[in-house]
């Protein structure tokens, strides 16, 4: 059987070399990834216009998490890879409304505590209604830098007091 190994005018070398393939057989497995969340929380939270970081106590997947950690478990994630990365990185939280009124909520993804603005998403919230917030970047990590998400009310809302029921932040490595 006759297998090509080029793709127009490049090797099969180069290819591997451009998807960051060491060893064609294993390489995708050994990419870098990671993912905390939380979920089931019950405990409502006084959130303000200003962007707090979700600091609840989180859990790393350790099934999935390939050069990640979360030390403290306080909704961080932190790439602990000796090679600067570029990876995919979701934020998706929900929040439950109690207040009597339908509010507005914004999450922001951040890097190492500060908050990325063209992350921001916006969700209404019924009252007695969950709201999903889902966000996602392209961010390059390096050693020991980490992700975040961070949550605030509408400008002009003032403090509220929801309930930030789950959470998760996830990894993919690009490249």
């Amino acid at each position: 059987m006759l297998v090509k190994t080029t793709v127009g005018d490049r090797s099969l070398s180069w290819l591997k070399g451009q998807l960051g393939l060491v060893n064609w057989d294993v390489g995708l497995r050994r990419q870098p990834r990671g993912q905390i969340y939380f979920q089931g929380n019950t405990t409502s939270e006084t959130i303000t216009e200003t962007y707090t970081k979700v600091d609840n106590t989180t859990t790393l997947d350790t099934a999935s998490a390939l050069y990640f950690e979360s030390p403290g478990n306080n909704g961080r994630l932190t790439y602990v890879g000796s090679q600067t990365r570029f990876f995919n990185v979701i934020g998706t939280i929900d929040v439950r409304n109690t207040t009597g009124a339908s509010r507005e909520v914004s999450i922001k993804l951040g890097k190492n505590g500060s908050v990325i603005d063209a992350t921001q998403c916006n969700a209404t919230i019924p009252n007695n209604g969950i709201g999903k917030l889902h966000s996602m970047w392209i961010l390059e990590l390096e050693k020991d830098d980490y992700v975040e998400v961070f949550l605030a009310t509408a400008t002009g809302v003032g403090d509220q007091t929801l309930i930030p029921v789950r959470m998760r932040v996830q990894t993919t490595c690009l490249s």
